[in-house]
């Protein structure tokens, strides 16, 4: 059964998810079950160039961290390198026990990500982000929970990924009946036969069919009538789609190949478990979600608006500034810049360049402009701890140059405290 759940809503920013930087670096969405029982599966939205990607429960501290270190359960799986986020069911091959009320992390990595083959987690990775046209990503929506990660530009307590978690209820012990302190008479007492099944425990793969696509029902469980949970001795299921019979019947794990043209029609699945010579029939019934059209492919790359390689110069404070723009020439990436910035009461705050976002890349417009930062906000820390807003903007001017405009302002919290800028100063750079 679901159990705990954050669904996707469209992002706000051109934002859409979080990847971690390499090997030793993760992802992680604590959560907290409402159900008291075995965690079989979770279902995450992920996309990536990576092989191999790995996906474990793992418990949390008492300051809610995920304990990576420590896994309750994992599960290692070849990756099918999906250009855009699919969800993806992962089955634990031993699943861990959850309690209900208590607080669990899913946690992703890949043993061979780097910032150029990786795997990325679908979320809202907060209002502290924001893109170059200055609109600013979602905060997370999921209450019993949030995201964590170990890499640059980490998330904030206002992320949350999407994610599914399933649950097989524990079955409870059947409380035991007082004995008579003097019966007159001793009788063996009546059980219900070992075969009397009460109840089909299904289960289906996506939770919704869809047109076009595989579904698939199991029966991992039926219910006996004195409470207790087996695994039943036969189980068989067919499908009528609309009325009309569906290709596809089987026995145990039953998959059927939905049309394409079924969207929106009614799908009826006939369960049959069998266990100790009794059986028990359970219809479940579906609505088919249509499928999403076949996207235009889209048309071929536009010419390189900028040349490639890495870009260095100065402000006119004299403060260093350096960028790389990336090989197809239409992004920027690895921004960084010098700090000179005036204080009040007295001083002035100065540090040697800075990257932001080192591995996010950002558009070059056709006209040759980029925006890649407006009133962002950063942590300094170090010898010096301040909250950094910083606007950069610039335009490349010909083969191999560029100029732009940077605005800064900081508040230091240590040592002292002082309010530095604002102030607007411009660069100039060459690809060196």
């Amino acid at each position: 059964m679901l159990d705990q759940s954050n669904p996707w809503r469209a992002a706000p920013c051109r934002y859409w998810g979080w990847a971690p930087d390499d090997a030793s670096s993760w992802a992680a969405q604590t959560f907290t079950a409402g159900t008291t029982g075995t965690l079989t599966n979770v279902v995450l939205p992920l996309r990536g160039t990576t092989d191999q990607i790995t996906i474990a429960i793992a418990p949390v501290d008492a300051s809610g961290m995920p304990v990576v270190a420590s896994p309750l359960a994992s599960i290692s799986v070849a990756f099918a390198k999906p250009t855009t986020y699919t969800s993806f069911d992962f089955l634990f091959p031993s699943p861990p026990r959850v309690a209900a009320g208590k607080q669990y992390a899913i946690v992703l990595s890949s043993p061979a990500q780097t910032t150029s083959v990786y795997v990325a987690w679908e979320g809202d990775i907060g209002s502290t982000y924001g893109d170059e046209s200055g609109a600013r990503c979602a905060d997370g929506a999921y209450p019993s929970g949030r995201a964590w990660s170990k890499g640059t530009s980490p998330l904030g307590p206002n992320a949350d990924f999407f994610f599914q978690t399933y649950v097989i209820l524990e079955a409870k012990a059947p409380t035991p009946t007082k004995k008579p302190a003097a019966p007159k008479k001793r009788t063996a007492p009546k059980r219900p036969a070992a075969g009397t099944i009460r109840a089909v425990n299904v289960r289906s793969r996506p939770a919704v069919p869809t047109a076009g696509a595989a579904f698939t029902v199991l029966v991992p469980s039926i219910t006996l009538s004195t409470g207790r949970r087996v695994t039943p001795a036969s189980a068989r299921c067919m499908a009528k789609l609309a009325g009309v019979p569906l290709v596809g019947r089987g026995t145990g794990r039953c998959t059927f190949q939905i049309p394409t043209t079924a969207g929106g029609r009614p799908l009826a699945v006939t369960v049959t478990a069998g266990y100790a010579g009794k059986t028990k029939v359970k219809v479940v019934t579906y609505v088919i979600r249509a499928r999403s059209p076949t996207p235009t492919p889209p048309p071929p790359p536009p010419p390189p608006i900028a040349q490639a390689g890495h870009y260095a110069g100065t402000t006119s404070r004299g403060t260093p500034v350096g960028f790389d723009v990336t090989s197809d020439g239409r992004t920027v990436t690895n921004i960084s810049f010098g700090l000179s910035i005036p204080c009040s009461p007295s001083g002035t705050l100065n540090s040697p360049p800075i990257p932001v976002l080192p591995t996010t890349r950002f558009t070059i417009a056709a006209d040759g402009t980029f925006a890649p930062f407006t009133n962002v906000t950063t942590t300094l820390t170090g010898p010096v701890t301040a909250r950094l807003t910083l606007t950069f903007v610039g335009r490349f001017t010909g083969p191999g140059a560029a100029t732009g405009t940077l605005v800064l302002r900081a508040s230091v919290t240590a040592p002292g405290v002082y309010e530095c800028g604002p102030i607007t100063d411009t660069w100039t750079a060459r690809v060196s």
